[in-house]
């Protein structure tokens, strides 16, 4: 999809609001979160644009359009891409019922370099509350607002720029010390009830997009496994190797009609991508008919739900490239039902809690993870989840492995001060 920094086709953004003032309007785009307070001779500007214009066009027409002006427009999202538009027409975003895994944050936020901390590493964490792909079964739409239920801290900031609060692990023995890592929450992807899939994921794809862009690892909580695909693509667009390090009971690698997008088949634009180097599955437990010949790609290797009882994470990873960096997708089905039963497509056997903990620990010591998808959380957020509980778990490890960790050399402490702002559930 086009970014709105270099489409040269642009039109007034959709459900725009105009406030005036004293020495001029206030215009914002309350789906984004943006704003500017400018003269009235702008809004003249941006009704050249109620209907899509390119912009050479009307320059040649002689219309006087700034360069400067324009370029604010856009930037603040007041003129966006006809591709845009339709995305966005019916709302873009909404902010979760539940607290935020770490700082609210609109796009515009996120994008804004007065408001960005110096970081050594930026999440982005939004919500596909989805479930389209999985034909509307099982209720993975409940999972994002589930996953933040139970997350196990809350991370925030005294002011923008303020360093986070120390976390003591005490599972692993360790003090971390998070510094400024940077860690917003955009809420949930807004889903138009009836839409397809494909639709959804062309707006799950733009945020996605627009984080990627500006520095940060994405982290999608869905929401069904279709939203992998989505999520995937700004970092195809970067034309740089990778892999994937995949958690899941189930192959997602089904063939199924072409131009069909469901939670069983999130893989194939990316399997056919020569930046794809190396696709690793853990947790398969399946039985599958013949349906075909099989086919050998040397990318693949799967460790199967039995393998990863019997070795060691780095026995079962050997033969990761750690020189590649990392795409995550972590599919609950793959851990034990009787551990996580708020699944739709449970399978007998499966990973324990402290299997899967290990090998995530050992994953975000030793490769770099570029983002990460956690999906097919399903079941009421009213009640106590245990796969939303497992899940927040390890996604609370994938953000701490970016800070700086130390022996943990006691589990006696005396009471926080008052300014501290991480605490357990």
């Amino acid at each position: 999809m086009a970014s709105p920094r270099n489409s040269d086709v642009l039109v007034v953004a959709p459900r725009l609001t105009f406030t005036k003032r004293p020495c001029g309007v206030l215009i914002r785009n309350g789906e984004l979160g943006s704003e500017l307070e400018a003269p009235l001779e702008v809004v003249e500007v941006l009704k050249l644009f109620r209907k899509p214009q390119r912009i050479e066009a009307l320059k040649k027409a002689d219309r006087r359009l700034p360069d400067d002006v324009l370029a604010l427009l856009v930037s603040r999202f007041l003129l966006v891409p006809i591709e845009l538009r339709d995305v966005l027409r019916h709302g873009a975003i909404r902010a979760s019922d539940e607290l935020p895994v770490g700082h609210f944050s609109t796009v515009s936020g996120l994008l804004d370099p007065k408001s960005q901390a110096k970081a050594a590493r930026r999440f982005a964490v939004m919500g596909a509350c989805v479930d389209v792909g999985a034909r509307g079964e099982g209720g993975a739409r409940h999972g994002p607002d589930a996953i933040r239920k139970a997350f196990p801290l809350r991370l925030a900031r005294s002011k923008p720029k303020a360093k986070l609060p120390t976390v003591y692990d005490l599972e692993f023995h360790r003090r971390i010390d998070l510094g400024t890592l940077e860690l917003r929450d955009l809420g949930n992807v807004h889903y138009v009830t009836g839409e397809s899939n494909e639709a959804f994921g062309e707006r799950l794809e733009w945020f996605a997009r627009q984080a990627t862009d500006g520095g940060y690892c994405v982290l999608g909580l869905g929401g069904d496994h279709s939203i992998s695909r989505s999520l995937l693509r700004p970092v195809l667009a970067r034309r740089q190797p990778f892999g994937i390090v995949h958690f899941d009971a189930h192959t997602d690698l089904y063939d199924v009609p072409r131009g069909v997008h469901t939670h069983g088949n999130p893989f194939d634009e990316v399997l056919s991508s020569t930046s794809l180097q190396s696709f690793f599955q853990v947790g398969t437990r399946q039985l599958r008919v013949d349906r075909g010949t099989p086919v050998v790609d040397g990318r693949l290797f799967a460790a199967s739900a039995r393998d990863v009882a019997r070795l060691t994470p780095e026995v079962l990873f050997a033969s990761l490239n750690r020189e590649l960096p990392y795409y995550l997708t972590f599919d609950v089905d793959c851990m034990s039902p009787t551990e996580c039963p708020e699944t739709g497509t449970p399978v007998p056997g499966g990973l324990t809690y402290y299997q899967a903990l290990e090998l995530f620990d050992w994953l975000t010591r030793h490769v770099k993870i570029i983002g990460a998808d956690f999906v097919e959380v399903t079941g009421p957020v009213t009640r106590r989840n245990q796969a939303a509980q497992v899940t927040a778990n390890l996604l609370s490890r994938l953000i701490l492995s970016a800070g700086t960790d130390a022996p943990l050399e006691s589990q006696l402490f005396r009471a926080p001060p008052a300014e501290a702002f991480a605490f357990d559930r």
